[in-house]
């Protein structure tokens, strides 16, 4: 089907292969060993009791507790660590708080959208979340809440919050694995992880608003093999759609998830390849950098820890600032129609190849810049897309350009495309 931009998504993961809630590409990793899984996402309706902002929420389905990286190294290009992003109005109530509060170089910083900090300090108080019991509770003065790390909002916007762990350098030895109930051993100096973390926004009313906290890159660690990972995600898109991500008892060891449009890319035409790939890889050749700015032809997606607060704008300033804005909620973009599409073989006869594997083009217009997507039923089954079917992808320019897509008679093994009647659809 020919989409709006970024109407194809992906969700990738540095993890091991176990599969999640939704048809997965195939890969295969070892312990310790990191595989990118793109996964095709199916929407849902949103439902669940009503929870703070943070861990709380990647710890509400059981399995095991995933812990927040802020490592200042890299897997494959991609840095380890997570900015949290949150957006508030003036006048609003940031409470945040943090296992790793004043333990070692552990500390929160809070980024305005004009790109200036105030941070939390070293305070062992101010900011802590000791326990699971202060977790759930939420924030102060929520009856048990741990005392929280309070910043009034001066500048309307997208905040971006660094939950700083003890220390950032890599370093050896793994924490093992802890269940999602239980509580945490109290925080060791050389932890290169946060247990639990917590953003939480209020109104002037000290209401709780959530669907606010989102992130483009999520690093977490397990501690060990052989756990489960069941946290859920909410996916919003550029374009408005929204999806649920179950991680429906993962086992990986250390990964990064992030959702984009355009998935895993070929290493040539930088189009996506579907396809899994073993890691570590070159990223500029294979994938466009999650924490990289959004461009005409990538976009990363936004991954939200509650579903996204109906009141959130459909774009706002954001650090670094000097008048940058990222865009939020926007109401759901239909997909455009392919106009004058068809196939001409590169002999000049519309709808054949001519002799084999010759091959052709395909041709279209679109109203809109957008992303698209030519299955070609290559085994003649009537099922477009599953392996070996052929899949050509890549942006639309808008009208009045002309659309051109070259097809060189292969299916998606390399093997030519017997002579007789083979349909596809865009």
């Amino acid at each position: 089907m020919l989409g709006s931009r970024g109407f194809r998504h992906c969700v990738s993961f540095l993890l091991p292969s176990d599969l999640a809630d939704a048809d997965s590409l195939v890969g295969l990793s070892a312990r310790r060993s990191t595989i990118l899984v793109a996964f095709w996402l199916c929407s849902f309706s949103f439902c669940g009791n009503v929870l703070a902002e943070g861990s709380v929420n990647l710890t509400a389905n059981g399995g095991h507790r995933p812990r927040l990286e802020f490592r200042n190294d890299s897997t494959s290009g991609i840095r380890r660590y997570t900015i949290v992003k949150v957006f508030v109005n003036a006048g609003e109530t940031l409470y945040l708080g943090s296992s790793a509060q004043g333990i070692g170089q552990g500390t929160i910083v809070a980024r305005r959208p004009n790109n200036s900090t105030v941070a939390s300090g070293n305070s062992t108080t101010v900011g802590r979340i000791n326990t699971r019991a202060q977790e759930l509770a939420g924030p102060a003065p929520n009856p048990g809440g741990y005392t929280p790390f309070i910043v009034p909002v001066d500048q309307t916007g997208v905040w971006e919050i660094e939950f700083r762990c003890p220390e950032p350098a890599p370093t050896a030895g793994d924490p093992g694995l802890l269940l999602a109930s239980d509580d945490w051993p109290a925080q060791a100096s050389g932890d290169k992880f946060v247990n639990a973390w917590d953003v939480t926004v209020r109104n002037a009313g000290g209401q709780t608003i959530l669907g606010r906290a989102y992130t483009n890159s999520l690093a977490l660690m397990m501690g060990a093999n052989n756990g489960s990972f069941n946290s859920v995600l909410y996916v919003l898109t550029e374009e408005g759609y929204q999806y649920r991500y179950a991680g429906n008892g993962l086992d990986p060891f250390g990964f990064i998830l992030f959702a984009s449009n355009r998935g895993i890319l070929d290493p040539v035409t930088r189009e996506p390849a579907y396809e899994s790939l073993d890691f570590p890889v070159a990223v500029p050749d294979r994938l466009y950098d999650p924490n990289l700015q959004d461009t005409w032809a990538h976009v990363t997606h936004k991954l939200f820890f509650n579903p996204p607060s109906a009141d959130l704008p459909r774009a706002a300033v954001a650090p670094p600032g000097s008048g940058f804005q990222t865009w939020l909620l926007r109401e759901p973009q239909l997909p455009p129609t392919a106009q004058s599409f068809q196939f001409t073989g590169i002999e000049g006869t519309p709808g054949r190849a001519g002799t084999n594997p010759l091959g052709g083009y395909f041709t279209f217009q679109s109203a809109k810049l957008c992303s698209f997507t030519i299955a070609i039923d290559t085994d003649r089954n009537g099922v477009f897309g599953p392996f070996p079917d052929r899949i050509l992808a890549g942006i639309a320019m808008a009208q009045p350009v002309l659309n051109q897509v070259y097809w060189d008679g292969l299916d998606a093994s390399g093997a030519p495309v017997p002579p007789g009647g083979t349909g596809y659809q865009a």
